[in-house]
């Protein structure tokens, strides 16, 4: 069941979706007032958010440009570091354009939950990463050495051309290849042996038409520009 909201913690990138993880906090901030939020940067500035997030309540730092497949597991084991810094025993991790649209009224009995997928290239199932919930143990567990291998800078699974083949309209195109943040996990995971359920409070699909949502069955939708 659900706890109070110091026992719930949120944690996210930003790199260079300012304006659209501004909009994430407030939805955040609407449902969890005294939850403790963590947010760092991907190698990117932007003064306003500095301020907005000292606003908020946002505890917010800059970092270098992690998410490239030369640096391996190193950007996912960043971000999910930031919760060592909360006593909190729930931990959400979302994205910029993730939607928050009520609060959730339970966390499924596993160390990690979310919307999950199967994927071919690492024989394994991975949850998707608009929001993902992950219990005190996983993180322990996740941060203890696996992030740490090798495998993860093979930019021949670890990796896709987000800003050219997948790029949005508004977007700059860029031919760098970007670390597939979601599969690293997701074999993170499996070698970890932790236990991966579905939660039904969420809906995570990849560049699709948002789901009917007018009864709120979904506490977190993604993705929504």
């Amino acid at each position: 069941m659900i706890g109070s909201d110091q026992e719930i913690a949120f944690i996210f990138p930003v790199y260079d979706d300012y304006e659209l993880v501004k909009r994430l906090v407030r939805q955040i901030r609407q449902h969890y007032l005294k939850s403790e939020l963590f947010c760092i940067s991907d190698g990117t500035e932007d003064a306003s958010f500095t301020e907005f997030a000292m606003t908020q309540g946002v505890n917010y730092e800059q970092g270098d440009r992690l998410k490239l497949p030369q640096y391996g597991g190193q950007w996912v084991k960043r971000l999910i570091n930031l919760s060592t810094q909360t006593k909190a025993k729930h931990i959400i991790r979302v994205e910029g354009d993730t939607q928050i649209w009520r609060r959730f009224k339970k966390f499924p009995a596993a160390d990690v939950a979310g919307t999950i997928a199967y994927s071919h290239k690492i024989q394994a199932f991975y949850p998707r990463g608009g929001c993902v919930y992950f219990s005190r143990q996983a993180i322990d567990k996740l941060l203890e050495s696996v992030l740490n291998d090798d495998r993860y800078k093979d930019a021949s699974i670890y990796s896709y051309p987000r800003y050219s083949a997948f790029r949005y309209a508004e977007e700059p195109r860029n031919e760098q290849p970007i670390l597939l943040g979601d599969l690293v996990l997701g074999d993170a995971i499996a070698r970890s042996g932790l236990n991966l359920k579905n939660w039904s409070e969420v809906s995570i699909q990849f560049r699709s038409e948002p789901p009917d949502n007018a009864d709120r069955k979904y506490a977190a939708t993604h993705p929504h520009r």
